[in-house]
């Protein structure tokens, strides 16, 4: 009996620790709009910052609370609202949910690089050593301090939000921030004041959760992320539901770990990681149980999803393949190992481009697809290439199941309930230790997976220059097989649901069925991926949990997640070691990847369509004048002559590689200077127009018949605009 009271008094306390981080979640979500994933990362920046100033300086106690809950995270919310989140008007819910995930991103590779891991760090409890004896419980002063932190959050964030003019104001805000600002207040001070204490909630909830583990980056920013299944069981509205959540996911985690001893020995290598799992399972429990979410009307945002060309999609994947060819032999064996994760981080890549570039749903789970794929392809691939077929349709087959009960939920439902599989599978169901299925024995992850190249119509492709070939052909079939969802039928019923899902319901077209099939078509690509990323390399779990996911994804949406050529640059980014030593003498690249890629993350607000978006126009520059296409190639070609022949090495290599491609742009140009602007491009061409709106190529639109003054005539008879007195000029620069 003294052993359930105290597994459930510590219940209480962690749960505790999780309601004041749900607090904060549900605190800037109900007056902001916006759902923080960086909010466990702001909190583990916090508790390294606390041991910063209070262990390594010798700071006082409550000095350093001050200067950390009082200080430093409220500064950092202000700022957070003032520099980044106030940028995201006019964006889409998928594109503020990655912003908060490229903060995540960045918050922890900015601790990893200023704090190394390995480093033992000490925290101690608050009131160490000192108990209170309650009916012969022992209970610690630090679990009384985080009862009553949580009981004075609760009573405080009441008293603000319902009986203040600034927490009405607050609240009022998210709903119609101009009619707030007609009555005098000010919405934007109310969001910055909504961060502030945000944010001071995450750093008092990682200072006390930190003394009861390790300080260390990646367990401590997902250990509060269990956070997130408390503010989803108060539908991120009620304080009083998610404070009732958090108890309930405290005394879980307790009473799975109080009792993992109990069961038989043979059990107990099963259930420990499912007991490490609890929290993510109360996620998705409390998500599918949700109620349907009503469909969306439609929405305005600054992101294009482009319709690309073929002729564009052909010349990328023949310069993939090309690309890979040339660059084959000339590097090492050793530098082909290190460079062979690239095409499958790009397959990786591809599969976002469904699920959440055209339909918006965001999926966190696109790698853990990709595990099921690298599992199937060793267990199943027999050195065949009909192993790939494999990988796709059990990875195809388990992104459709976890679809089923998500298709009545949107924007960060989604997101949060594909994370919380991701987190399922990579703490409990990769790691299983053997079983049996049948009469025959299976284990996801056998420590790692072996090594499994095929072998095709009699081709050995098991060479790392083979491999690496052989990949960059998969990929190119299936940018193509993405090019051509993008411009069918299908293609076109995902944009829709992504911008008015109600439009879709009221024309009749399932938005359930269209979801479960891009969640499934997106996984096959994914596990075909895994395929191709097990086959470079030893696969091990760590390479398919939900944090190795967050890059790939934000390098996506920095490059353009709607593009088929982000993923090469995703690839070349994440999978191959060019970066780095291109900066290698200059920076510390991989100390610091993560950070990067985070902080040119959160500056997706200012441009949604991603780095593609502003490259494409000078690509097309360069295709449409032949003859400085012409002499690209031959640049790009007389400097592969020069390092095959090794008459220069690969630095002066890639250099006179990036000098090729830069002056082509320059030359493309300066021969035609082709504007961006519809009143440019008139001018241009000696045609009078007043236009000033962007310009997006027509046959990005999906107009590929010349677009002239007879069609626009022919269209305005059969409109009958004449009429009614409208006359629509067009120039004749056609398109």
């Amino acid at each position: 009996m003294d052993k359930f009271l105290s597994i459930t008094v510590g219940g209480f306390a962690t749960g505790a620790i999780y309601a004041v981080a749900a607090s904060g979640l549900v605190l800037t979500y109900a007056t902001t709009g916006t759902f923080n994933f960086a909010h466990g990362a702001i909190g583990m920046v916090a508790a390294f910052l606390y041991w910063q100033v209070h262990v390594a300086w010798g700071w006082s106690t409550p000095v350093s609370l001050v200067a950390v809950l009082l200080v430093a995270a409220p500064l950092f919310g202000v700022g957070l609202e003032r520099l980044i989140m106030r940028r995201l008007e006019g964006t889409s819910e998928t594109t503020r949910l990655v912003v908060t995930i490229s903060l995540l991103l960045g918050l922890l590779g900015f601790s990893v690089a200023m704090w190394a891991p390995g480093t033992n760090r000490p925290m101690r409890q608050f009131f160490q050593g000192n108990v209170l004896e309650l009916a012969g419980i022992r209970i610690p002063w630090h679990q009384l301090v985080s009862l009553a932190a949580a009981a004075a959050v609760a009573i405080g964030l009441r008293l603000l939000l319902y009986g203040t003019r600034r927490g009405i104001t607050m609240r009022a805000s998210v709903d119609n921030r101009s009619l707030v600002a007609l009555n005098g207040s000010r919405p934007e001070h109310s969001a910055m004041v909504s961060w502030a204490l945000g944010c001071s909630l995450a750093a008092l909830s990682g200072i006390l959760i930190a003394p009861t583990l390790t300080l260390s980056a990646v367990p401590l920013t997902l250990l509060i992320v269990n956070a997130y299944g408390a503010a989803i069981f108060g539908r991120l509205q009620s304080l009083p539901l998610t404070f009732v959540g958090a108890m309930v996911i405290g005394l879980a985690t307790s009473y799975g770990i109080g009792y993992l001893s109990s069961l038989p020995t043979d059990l107990q290598p099963y259930a420990r990681g499912l007991v490490d799992a609890l929290p993510a399972i109360v996620l998705l429990a409390v998500v599918w149980l949700l109620p349907a979410s009503r469909l969306a009307q439609v929405t305005r945002t600054r992101e294009i999803a482009a319709k690309p060309s073929w002729g564009g999609a052909i010349a990328l994947a023949v310069a993939s393949v090309v690309g890979s060819a040339m660059l084959a032999p000339l590097l090492t064996t050793g530098e082909l190992v290190s460079i062979g994760r690239l095409w499958g981080i790009a397959i990786v890549g591809l599969s976002m481009i469904p699920v959440i570039g055209l339909s918006g749903q965001l999926s966190l789970s696109q790698l853990t697809f990709a595990g099921f794929g690298a599992v199937a392809y060793a267990h199943l691939g027999w050195a065949n290439p009909l192993g790939l077929v494999w990988a796709a349709l059990v990875a195809g087959v388990v992104a459709g199941l976890v679809a089923l009960p998500l298709v009545r939920l949107q924007g960060i439902y989604v997101a949060l309930a594909t994370a919380a599989f991701t987190v399922l599978c990579d703490r409990w169901l990769f790691p299983l230790p053997e079983f049996s299925i049948g009469s025959r024995p299976f284990q996801f992850f056998p420590g790692s997976l072996p090594v499994v190249r095929p072998h095709l119509l009699g081709i050995d492709l098991t060479s790392p220059t083979a491999s690496f070939v052989y990949a960059s052909v998969v990929f190119a079939l299936l940018a193509l097989l993405v090019v051509a969802i993008r411009r069918s039928a299908f293609g076109a019923r995902l944009i829709a649901i992504k911008e008015g899902p109600a439009a879709v319901a009221t024309a009749g077209i399932s938005v359930a069925a269209v979801k479960v099939g891009v969640f499934a078509l997106s996984g096959a690509i994914a596990g075909i991926g895994g395929a191709i990323l097990s086959s470079s390399s030893p696969a091990t779990v760590s390479q398919f949990d939900l944090v190795a996911g967050l890059p790939i994804l934000l390098v996506m949406v920095v490059g353009g997640i709607t593009s088929v050529g982000a993923p090469v640059f995703a690839g070349v980014f994440l999978g191959s070691p060019l970066p780095t030593k291109l900066m290698s003498g200059h920076f510390d690249l991989g100390r610091w990847q993560n950070a990067l890629i985070g902080l040119v993350g959160v500056s997706v607000g200012r441009n949604p369509n991603g780095v593609s978006a502003a490259l494409n126009p000078a690509g097309r520059r360069v295709k449409a004048d032949l003859p400085v296409a012409a002499a690209l190639i031959v640049a790009l070609g007389t400097a592969w002559g020069l390092r095959i022949t090794e008459t220069i090495s690969n630095g002066p290599y890639v250099a006179l590689t990036i000098a090729a491609l830069v002056g082509s742009v320059w030359l493309a140009r300066r021969r035609l200077p082709e504007a961006i602007s519809l009143a440019e491009l008139d001018s241009v061409r000696g045609v009078a127009s007043g236009a000033t709106a962007p310009m997006i190529e027509p046959e990005l639109l999906g107009l590929t018949v010349p677009y002239t003054p007879e069609a626009v005539a022919a269209l305005d008879e059969a409109l009958d605009l004449a009429s009614a007195g409208r006359r629509v000029e067009v120039s004749s620069a056609g398109g």
